[in-house]
């Protein structure tokens, strides 16, 4: 498997929305200052929030997913599936 991010929310938003860190940078200190700045207002709470925000609208649904979920597959197993 190849991508360019481990983290669901940035496939998502198709776009770098949470750090991630691998390694040596998991650190203490580090996470620390990171989680900082995530904390109190700052540009990169501002843009981890926006980018949140884009996820809920590309996720929002009409409908339970669970109710989609159900619907395709009873389609799948009354119709069969059409290649």
């Amino acid at each position: 498997v190849t991508s360019w991010t481990a983290s669901l929310p940035n496939l998502i938003a198709d776009a770098p929305v949470v750090p991630e860190y691998y390694n040596q940078f998991v650190r203490a200190p580090m996470c620390a200052r990171q989680m900082e700045h995530l904390i109190n207002p700052s540009p990169s709470r501002a843009a981890m929030l926006d980018g949140f925000s884009g996820i809920r609208t590309k996720m929002a649904t009409d409908f339970a997913p669970g109710e989609k979920s159900a619907e395709i597959v009873l389609k799948f197993a009354l119709e069969g599936r059409k290649a």
